[in-house]
């Protein structure tokens, strides 16, 4: 099938995907592609990601972050995953970088790849000037990006029982999401 409305079809299925099977998602995002009409080069870098195929992920995230039609959305999920799969690769500094250009409580994402660099004092900066937690999204993987960010800098700071329960609450709540949350630097956390 081709279209316009098939290629929707297909990449509403391979985003439902992207939560149980990144490898299938991408296969669904193929096709979308094919089909033609849908805009999925962000989310199929996601899924490439998720899937372990760091060097397509950074392709397509590349891609549409070079596009002069890239939505917000689309640029902030590839700026997530170019981030993502850098800090695998070992970029902690080029990480930091591009979490921090997200704002917001996205950058709170930077303080393990600043505390990788040694760059404490930006790590601490980054922690407190993240918004509140009240304006958090209301997913479990805010509460635990909040969580990992300040048991690693408990961890630095030589205060191990704040580290152990904050770094263990983070572990239990990404738990029910699985292998499906793109984040940096998360077998930090898995006790």
């Amino acid at each position: 099938a081709t279209g316009a409305r098939a290629s929707e079809v297909l990449a509403a299925a391979a985003d439902e995907a992207l939560r149980t099977s990144p490898e299938l998602a991408g296969e669904l995002f193929d096709a979308a592609v094919r089909a033609g009409g849908v805009e999925v080069t962000a989310r199929h870098a996601q899924a490439a990601a998720l899937a372990g195929d760091s060097g397509r992920a950074l392709r397509l995230a590349d891609e549409t972050l070079a596009a002069s039609t890239t939505t917000a959305a689309d640029r902030r999920r590839a700026v997530s995953v170019t981030a993502a799969v850098l800090a695998q690769r070992g970029f902690a500094g080029r990480t930091a970088e591009l979490y921090l250009t997200l704002g917001d409580a996205d950058a709170l994402l930077a303080v393990p790849a600043l505390l990788a660099t040694g760059d404490l004092d930006r790590a601490r900066e980054a922690l407190a000037t993240a918004p509140p937690s009240e304006h958090d999204a209301p997913t479990l993987t805010a509460p635990a990006v909040r969580l990992l960010a300040t048991g690693l800098l408990a961890t630095v700071d030589g205060d191990l029982p704040t580290a152990l329960s904050d770094l263990t609450r983070a572990a239990e709540l990404l738990e029910p999401a699985g292998e499906a949350v793109l984040l940096p630097y998360l077998s930090l956390i898995h006790i």
